[in-house]
């Protein structure tokens, strides 16, 4: 296990981005070769917003650290040129090394106090959505909560790990106040926030005051609602969601379009749900249509920096989005890609439309959708 871990880490390291014509990542297979993703210039709607300009603090910050991760000619490295992390991904681009080898120094690299205190930016707050690959990301900022010595909630119930209930700060506030940390201690405030809960501005008043912005990552309506259904038992869908054409038939079908707008108590499947958990709104609404306001102001929000949104079918770029927006270190932002994939599968014309039905269904969570992408781009 530890061999393919380092051997994962260092093939999703081996190459370097800059902020400049093309950025190039890893890509998601066993290959240690990587491949270009070019970068595509903001669209009108975009140009007056600083997608590309740095994170609130981090002006400041460079001023106390001249130079970090900056190159001769100016250029932003992913990781940075000259450091043990840069040689040890040169000699295994080179086969130069063996994994048993590259361990020994990939081990000695997390070990040193300079990877040790390299902290983010600013405190992390996320609110997860449901079947969006808020797992994956969460693991992330819980793996970098451990490793940087920074207080995360470890919630346990009992002998067991507790980590899926959505917590409401207005229910249970005492409670999440008070959880144990990942370097053992107990009690607000926290440095990063990957717990299920639902928003509200008591998170950045008493939980993580360090912060002024959220982290979400949103998924296309479309393919998330299926995911919904077959995940959650309690959902009530009468369609086989393991099957695609039978998935497609119910959602095509008037039996399908009542059990969508029609049936209130659909607990983990209802539509725009991400609007639920980001916006907020009422638990039983079957549209959430009264939320098209609420949707533009967290547009409004997110122009201004008060948002930093991932996108799950594009979860490469989003990590880098994340590296950069909280300044951490490269191999901080290492993920697993067998639970999310940024690759794109063929579907036949029955699947597009059943999915197209799903978006049209979930107008908010789709202009969510929307407006992440034109925020990553």
């Amino acid at each position: 296990h530890v061999a393919s871990l380092v051997v994962f880490a260092i093939v999703a390291l081996c190459s370097t981005a800059r902020h400049d014509a093309s950025i190039y990542f890893p890509i998601e297979s066993n290959s240690v070769k990587a491949g270009p993703f070019p970068y595509k210039p903001p669209v009108q709607a975009l140009q007056e917003s600083p997608v590309g300009d740095d994170p609130p603090g981090r002006e400041e910050q460079r001023k106390r650290e001249p130079g970090k991760r900056t190159s001769h000619d100016g250029r932003v490295h992913f990781v940075e040129p000259g450091s043990q992390l840069h040689d040890l991904v040169k000699k295994w681009k080179d086969s130069s090394i063996t994994v048993s080898q590259a361990a020994l120094d990939l081990n000695r690299i997390v070990s040193d106090v300079e990877y040790i205190d390299h902290k983010p930016s600013e405190g992390m707050l996320m609110i997860k959505t449901h079947k969006t690959g808020s797992s994956t990301v969460a693991s992330v900022l819980r793996s970098l909560a451990a490793m940087h010595n920074l207080r995360h909630p470890v919630l346990f119930h009992g002998n067991k790990l507790h980590g899926t209930r959505t917590w409401d700060p207005r229910r249970r506030l005492d409670e999440m106040l008070n959880f144990t940390s990942t370097d053992g201690s107990r009690g607000a405030p926290y440095d990063v926030w990957a717990v299920h809960s639902k928003y509200d501005s008591v998170l950045f008043d008493d939980f993580l005051p360090s912060t002024g912005r959220i982290l979400s990552i949103i998924r296309d309506p479309g393919t998330a609602m299926r995911s919904a259904c077959a995940f959650f038992s309690n959902c009530g869908c009468p369609a086989d969601r393991g099957n695609a054409s039978v998935w497609n038939e119910f959602v095509l079908s008037h039996e399908g379009r009542d059990f969508f707008t029609k049936k209130v108590k659909r607990s983990g499947c209802q539509l725009n749900r991400m609007t639920l958990q980001i916006v907020g709104g009422v638990g039983n609404s079957v549209k959430y249509s009264n939320h098209t306001g609420k949707v533009q102001d967290w547009i409004e929000e997110s122009y201004k920096r008060r948002h930093v949104l991932l996108v799950t079918e594009r979860m490469v770029e989003s990590m880098l989005v994340l590296w950069h927006e909280y300044n951490l270190h490269p191999l901080d932002v290492v993920f697993s890609s067998f639970k999310v994939s940024s690759k794109s599968e063929q579907k036949d014309e029955e699947s597009i439309e059943a999915e197209n039905v799903i978006r049209e269904m979930s107008p908010s969570d789709s202009q969510m959708y929307r407006h992440a992408n034109l925020r990553l781009d």
